[in-house]
């Protein structure tokens, strides 16, 4: 019955696929209410983290293989969902699409930064404008310093 709910709960109620589940469960020796109440939260957890991503990323169709490995990553690493959107938001500025790749470089960039929400990355981008401008500034004075210099001296 616990599976039964599950794939209710999922939209899979086809037999074959509630056929191939519990094979699986065989498999792994998910033979009492427990250890099958455990597994079906485990999926289920990560059924929604998915759908939380998909929703997020306004995907049409079921993610890849490739890019339910780079979510389960992810998840595993314990971004938040803001972060992520945070990072899908940005890939979509500079690069018009969606990239799982791009979204993940972004993300483990920040990671290995410490930063850890959006408002830490928000706070180092603000920080990099203002030492942008700060040393563009100071180029500039260079700059106009050296066109008075040759204009005086000409």
């Amino acid at each position: 019955m616990t599976l039964l709910v599950y794939c209710e709960k999922i939209d899979k109620t086809n037999a074959a696929y509630i056929e191939k589940i519990a094979m699986s469960w065989a498999e792994k020796d998910i033979n009492t209410l427990e250890s099958a109440q455990e597994e079906t939260e485990r999926l289920s957890s990560s059924h929604d983290y998915i759908s939380n991503i998909m929703k997020m990323f306004e995907m049409k169709r079921k993610p890849t293989a490739k890019q339910l490995e780079v979510i389960q990553q992810w998840r595993s690493a314990n971004y938040s969902s803001e972060l992520i959107h945070y990072a899908y938001e940005k890939t979509i500025e500079q690069i018009d699409k969606l990239s799982f790749e791009y979204i993940n470089k972004l993300l483990l960039s920040w990671s290995s930064s410490g930063y850890k929400t959006v408002d830490d990355v928000k706070r180092a981008e603000s920080e990099f404008k203002k030492s942008k401008k700060s040393t563009q500034s100071s180029s500039d004075d260079f700059d106009a310093e050296k066109y008075s210099f040759a204009i005086n001296n000409f």
